[in-house]
């Protein structure tokens, strides 16, 4: 579908909306730790790898970062359930968020998407650097 739709129009941009993976193992971590998810399914990794070659300008993954959110403060509260800071257990939340993310730009190929971004800023910028607010933004 994406590949007919590129043909048709070349270079319109496509948000692709549900792209989440909801990982197996968070579903487990979840269900083993008092959670009742059942039936939880998602786009495989490689599915969406393959998608974001086409001109794909947006990939929502909420899902798989709440679901790391839950799996983290549920395991902790399971596994100390007398926890009540919140600094506590949201630490384990932003902690598992920052692995999901850095597994997301690995499957989308953020960094590498990111790099040409800057690259064509740099251009148009003729080389200067950008400031946003009086903050320099880096190229």
């Amino acid at each position: 579908v994406l590949e007919s739709f590129q043909k048709e129009l070349p270079g319109f941009p496509i948000v692709v909306h549900g792209s989440s993976a909801v990982p197996t193992h968070i579903i487990h971590q979840i269900n083993s730790c008092g959670g009742t998810m059942k039936n939880a399914i998602g786009l495989a990794d490689e599915s969406v790898r393959e998608a974001v070659n086409y001109t794909i300008c947006k990939v929502n993954i909420d899902t798989d970062l709440r679901l790391a959110v839950t799996g983290a403060i549920r395991q902790l509260f399971r596994d100390d359930s007398a926890e009540f800071e919140p600094m506590v257990y949201m630490g384990h939340a932003r902690e598992a968020v920052s692995k999901m993310v850095q597994h997301k730009n690995m499957v989308l190929n953020g960094v590498e998407k990111a790099r040409l971004f800057n690259d064509s800023q740099r251009q148009e910028a003729g080389g200067k650097r950008q400031e946003c607010n009086g903050v320099v933004l880096p190229l």
